[in-house]
């Protein structure tokens, strides 16, 4: 697992992205315990600087116990926890909370699912780091990802 975390960070380097800017992902449902996390290379990974996200965190087997005892850096809040945070002030205080207090625990937060600018303006608002959904765009094969990119990328110059 050590090859991988350098080949993995090669990947990085040759993208042009710094050491600490990546992380892996993990469903909740691969997640079994400290014992995969080693087996998995965790402590290589960390090693150099990529950490590990947490998928689907309000669903499945995601819960607040995972999150405590595995080494994540990164949550990510499914969807379905965003389900009327612009129409139901409980849903809203809700999810709010969990924001709140995942970040003062360290972690950094992905919201998945965004679909309209009220959604995204409130996830903004609450600190959120990232925020990802239809929103934004749709899935894209990997072709048009890159020339939508390039595009945005001319515009920002």
């Amino acid at each position: 697992m050590e090859l991988l975390a350098k080949i993995l960070v090669c990947f990085l380097a040759g993208a042009g992205a710094g050491i600490g800017t990546g992380f892996a992902g993990m469903s909740a449902a691969a997640v079994i315990g400290p014992m995969l996390m080693t087996f998995l290379g965790v402590p290589a990974y960390q090693a150099v600087g990529i950490g590990l996200c947490l998928d689907d965190f309000g669903s499945g087997y995601a819960n607040l116990n995972t999150v405590m005892q595995l080494p994540f850096s990164v949550i990510k809040l499914d969807r379905s926890l965003l389900f009327h945070i612009c129409t139901d002030k409980n849903a809203a205080l809700f999810y709010q909370s969990i924001v709140s207090a995942f970040c003062r625990l360290g972690y950094r937060i992905i919201a998945e699912g965004v679909e309209t600018q009220e959604e995204m303006e409130l996830l903004r608002s609450w600190n959120v780091d990232m925020i990802q959904g239809y929103y934004f765009s749709r899935p894209l094969p990997p072709g048009d990802l890159l020339r939508l990119l390039t595009e945005e990328a001319v515009e920002q110059m």
